[in-house]
Order: C-alpha cells, then sequence, then structure tokens
C-alpha cells in the first residue's frame, strides 16, 4: 500500500507516493526512481506488514501464499538484517525500502523467531499484483486521492478513476484541509497518508478547497482498493501524475 506520488518536475526524483488504502500493500516511498522508470506496480516485495520494534522491524502481519508467510514468517518475528546488513539504526521507511525490489530477485534476511531463535531466510520476490491477488479480505480501504512528497501533502495529485474520491468530484489540483477533525495544515506527508486509509466501509468526512477557493464538505466511505485499482488500469497512474507542483 498503509497508505505512497512525488514530484516537482519530471526529471526530479520521486520519493513517495500513496492513495491512502494502497500504501499498507506497497509501503511508503514505493515508488520508481524517475518519472521514465517502470511504474511502481511491475515492482515486486515480499508481502509482509512491518512495525517499527526496538531490536528491529517487527512483523505483524503476512500474505498468504507470497514469499514472507511460505518461508514461515509470522507475527512477532523481527527483522534484524537485510543482504548482510544489520538494520540497526535505519529507519523504518528504508528497510522497507530494501524490502523491495524486481520481481523474481532474492532478499536475504536475518530474522530472530518470536521463540528467540535465529535464523536466515531467503525470499524470492514475487509482483505487486500476485501479493493483491492474495491478500485476505481486507480491514482497510482506501478513497482513490493520490498525495505526494516532496511538495504540499494536501495537494491531490490524482485523482484514481472509480474510486469514492472520484465519485465525490474530488479533482486534481483540490488541496485536503480537514480529513475527519483533523487539520491537516501542519501534518507531514506520512500522517496525511495515513489518515487517508481507514477500515472498509466506515465514512469519513473530508474538507476540501477547490481551485476556485471555494471550501467543499464531501463525505466518503473506504473501499477495498482491489476494487477501484484494476491490474491493467494500474498501469497507467504514473504517467498520469502532475509533477510540476
Amino acid at each position: 500500500m498503509s497508505g505512497l506520488f512525488a514530484g516537482e518536475p519530471v526529471q526530479r526524483e520521486l520519493t513517495a507516493y500513496t492513495d491512502g488504502g494502497i500504501s499498507q500493500i506497497y509501503g511508503p516511498g514505493a515508488a520508481p526512481k524517475s518519472a521514465t522508470d517502470a511504474p511502481i506496480w511491475t515492482s515486486g516485495g515480499v508481502g509482509m506488514v512491518l512495525k517499527r520494534g526496538e531490536d528491529g522491524p517487527e512483523v505483524t502481519s503476512t500474505t498468504p501464499n507470497c514469499p514472507a508467510a511460505q518461508a514461515n514468517l509470522e507475527e512477532g518475528d523481527v527483522i534484524l538484517a537485510v543482504d548482510q546488513q544489520s538494520v540497526r539504526g535505519k529507519k523504518l521507511i528504508d528497510i522497507i525500502e530494501e524490502l523491495r525490489g524486481p520481481a523474481g530477485s532474492q532478499v536475504v534476511l536475518q530474522v530472530r523467531k518470536k521463540a528467540g531463535k535465529e535464523e536466515t531466510v531467503t525470499l524470492t520476490r514475487v509482483s505487486v499484483d500476485k501479493i493483491l491477488k492474495n491478500l485476505p479480505s481486507p480491514n482497510f480501504g482506501g478513497l482513490g486521492i493520490v498525495i505526494a512528497q516532496p511538495g504540499d501533502p494536501r495537494l491531490v495529485r490524482f485523482v484514481v478513476p472509480g474510486s469514492p474520491a472520484s465519485e465525490a468530484k474530488i479533482e486534481k489540483g483540490d488541496h485536503l484541509q480537514k480529513i475527519g477533525q483533523v487539520d491537516l495544515e501542519k501534518l507531514d506527508f506520512f500522517l496525511v497518508a495515513g489518515l487517508l486509509s481507514g477500515k472498509v466501509d466506515d465514512e469519513v468526512t473530508l474538507l476540501v478547497q477547490k481551485a476556485d477557493g471555494e471550501q467543499v464538505e464531501v463525505k466518503l466511505k473506504f473501499r477495498d482498493p482491489k476494487e477501484y485499482l484494476d491490474p491493467q488500469e494500474r498501469k497507467f497512474l504514473p504517467s498520469q501524475i502532475d509533477l510540476s507542483n
């Protein structure tokens, strides 16, 4: 996915983009290195969700039939090293980035199992589409609002066709002012991204400033991102993002 398109001009490196719902699948920072690189959707992953832990990132869940689950990684396991490089002192976002790579490539993890035993596992990354297809019925959803970094995280860079945001007439160039009761003025990209995901079928109210300055309040319902992110349609997203702001 949590819950991440970036820009300045097209030549500028992309750092992160999200529509909220997919950020939890792809992880923050899941973006091509430049606007001309292969889209994110051709990259691969290992199918697990991590949280920050005392000794390293801790596994919170794995996707069935994907590399992490097939290697018997499970909730409570701790990642100690990636490709023989210790994760100590690294940011979680950087570790997540190291776990991603081309589908078919391998990554070697040193893991401390929940029971305390350490072991080394080699995972072969699979396509993001495979991870999506094997996700259990999701308890999180998105709105189809794409935000970005660098730049203003409240700026709508793209609206996914067929998504809740599209149906509510939210448009590229709109500015998000509030999500629920939370004022977004001083929030960074990752906090805004987190607020753009929620439990499927839960409702959220957005305060949106339109291009002409008018502020409108809209109610949306979080939806399973697989409903509006068709595998064929997803491939056009990066090329449609406005990277000029």
